[in-house]
């Protein structure tokens, strides 16, 4: 179980956050609920498999998505080395200070998911991630 791991990259949001990254609609959205975890990952990824939600500092984390990258890396001693990393976001659900959400209703607010393909729906929550202009806004 990939969360039974510690991840090499944390990065978690706040409403109030300052930090200096482009934000994203994701990150206008959940208006600092989201949380990304990066773990470097080798081997079968059938050993790899994210829990679905988790408690963590008085909150409850609901997975939102998950994406494997494969990077070559630089010429080994056997050759070339790749190292591959697993994204997986999440978006606290419940908790300290948050009015609870259904992420499924939440979701789909804003796309009919139900209706799409999978590979369609993977594509919209891609989407999620893209840097937006730093004004824009969601309005619920």
């Amino acid at each position: 179980d990939i969360n039974a791991g510690i991840p090499n990259e944390i990065i978690m949001s706040s409403e109030n956050s300052t930090a200096k990254r482009s934000p994203s609609f994701l990150s206008t959205w959940a208006k600092g609920r989201e949380l990304t975890l990066i773990y470097y990952i080798s081997g079968d990824m059938t050993s790899h498999s994210p829990q679905r939600e988790f408690p963590l500092k008085g909150r409850t984390y609901t997975l939102l998505s998950k994406k494997v990258q494969n990077e070559n890396g630089n010429s080994g001693k056997f050759g070339r080395e790749s190292k591959s990393t697993i994204k997986l976001v999440y978006i606290a659900t419940k908790g300290s200070g948050l009015q609870e959400w259904n992420l499924q209703k939440e979701l789909e607010k804003i796309a009919d998911f139900r209706a799409l393909t999978p590979q369609k729906a993977v594509a919209r929550l891609e989407l999620f991630l893209t840097p937006c202009l730093s004004d824009c806004v969601w309005d619920r």
